[in-house]
């Protein structure tokens, strides 16, 4: 007797479709051995500061990089379109963009009253 499989119940969301599918591995997803060369030119040309908060005149460390322009939207690993940034920001940055907003960057820092609530 042949089995019958049945539709899914719940529609995949959006932030866990194409590339930012967490179940490939990095270098599936464009972030091998190039990409840990260009995330360490980065975070050596921006000081290790995060530029974001830097902007705001906020100085402190960033320890990560990320995509001006998100891959997903037809941003590139070119250095002009990375950017260190911290995780605070980049956690709210980044979860604006898989919601599909556009990422308000003065609005974000406006809402905080121009200050982090921790220095990372």
């Amino acid at each position: 007797m042949p089995v019958k499989m049945l539709a899914p119940r719940l529609a995949t969301p959006k932030s866990r479709q194409g590339w930012s599918d967490r179940r490939t591995s990095r270098h599936a997803r464009g972030y091998g051995a190039a990409w840990d060369k260009a995330r360490e030119r980065v975070l050596t040309r921006d000081c290790g500061i995060c530029q974001p908060c830097k902007r705001h005149g906020i100085l402190h460390e960033g320890h990560e990089v990320d995509h001006i322009v998100p891959k997903d939207q037809g941003g590139g690993d070119d250095d002009s379109n990375l950017q260190t940034i911290c995780t605070e920001v980049h956690k709210a940055k980044t979860q604006a963009e898989r919601m599909g907003q556009a990422w308000d960057e003065g609005q974000w820092f406006a809402g905080r009253g121009g200050l982090k609530s921790e220095a990372k």
